[in-house]
């Protein structure tokens, strides 16, 4: 059809129409074949009932993989979670039996594992002596949780899994399951300052967009944060976004707090995490007193330095 005619524009709208039609029935049977699953999944335990389970609507991969152990497991990344089983069935229906507590993909950590490396977790089974003889475990990668939570109540949160050939090994390392992060704040250091030092020093990539803000007449302008606010927790940042804004995390110390767990700085168990929030704590307070000083002239200054 000719531009310009009037059958291109109702040609195009019906285009767009069949389009979205498509990609409804799409999601549908996506969800449905999720909900499926779902259904058929028998927990050994209630803590292996996450909260994330129930709400899934897609099935990212699936598919069968060996433990350490050499037995069957079969394996599903959600959306949100990743769900270890093994196929069962119960009154003649095929149902899936998880074997593992739940990863979800905020805390997940997929680590490539070098054909023919020795690992000491694989000390037993068909798998370990692949390993131990001449002929090298392949095809094998490690998923586990970042989560300080799983850890400190001594979850078996790390397994390794043998794929069946390289291509299905890559099949699951290719996945994105990596999470993505924007952090925003005013174009400033202030409160956004450390949480930009634990995403560079995690090596973690991000997004770091910053309000532009000017100084006029003794007044900070800001008129482009003046009309977004409204949009914002609380109406204040910092603010960070993950997955594009699927969570959303507001007030600096809190973010802080869920970028050490994250990348793995706030300590190993409870312990250690509460003497290293002892500790910002106290430079927290060393700061506000300095703080206190500063307004009041260099003598206040040098009183605070040579005080207790």
């Amino acid at each position: 059809t000719k531009d310009g005619h009037e059958d291109k524009r109702i040609l195009l709208d019906t285009i767009n129409i069949v389009e979205e039609l498509i990609n409804d029935v799409s999601q549908a049977t996506s969800a449905q074949l999720c909900w499926n699953v779902i259904a058929r999944l028998v927990y050994t335990n209630d803590e292996q009932k996450h909260l994330l389970i129930e709400k899934q609507t897609r099935i990212l991969c699936q598919g069968e993989l060996k433990n350490n152990r050499g037995h069957k497991l079969y394996v599903f990344l959600f959306d949100e979670i990743l769900v270890f089983t093994r196929i069962a069935t119960r009154n003649g229906i095929k149902s899936y039996q998880l074997t593992n507590y739940p990863i979800p993909v905020l805390s997940l950590l997929v680590e490539d594992i070098e054909d023919g490396v020795k690992i000491p977790e694989l000390s037993s089974g068909s798998f370990s002596r692949t390993l131990a003889g001449s002929k090298p475990a392949r095809n094998v990668f490690r998923c586990s949780s970042l989560s300080s939570i799983d850890n400190n109540n001594s979850r078996n949160t790390s397994i390794l899994l043998q794929a069946r050939d390289m291509y299905d090994k890559q099949q699951w390392l290719n996945l994105d399951m990596s999470s993505s992060y924007k952090l925003t704040y005013f174009a400033g250091r202030g409160l956004a300052e450390t949480s930009r030092m634990l995403f560079k020093a995690a090596g973690q990539e991000f997004e770091d967009y910053r309000y532009p803000i000017t100084m006029k007449d003794g007044q900070f302008n800001r008129p482009e944060w003046d009309a977004d606010k409204s949009k914002y927790t609380y109406e204040k940042i910092p603010v960070l976004e993950i997955d594009g804004g699927k969570h959303t995390i507001a007030q600096s110390k809190a973010i802080e707090r869920f970028l050490a767990r994250r990348f793995n700085m706030l300590g190993s168990n409870d312990v250690e995490a509460a003497i290293i929030e002892a500790a910002g704590e106290q430079i927290g307070d060393v700061k506000q007193a300095y703080n206190k000083a500063k307004p009041e002239g260099a003598d206040a200054v040098k009183k605070f330095f040579e005080g207790d």
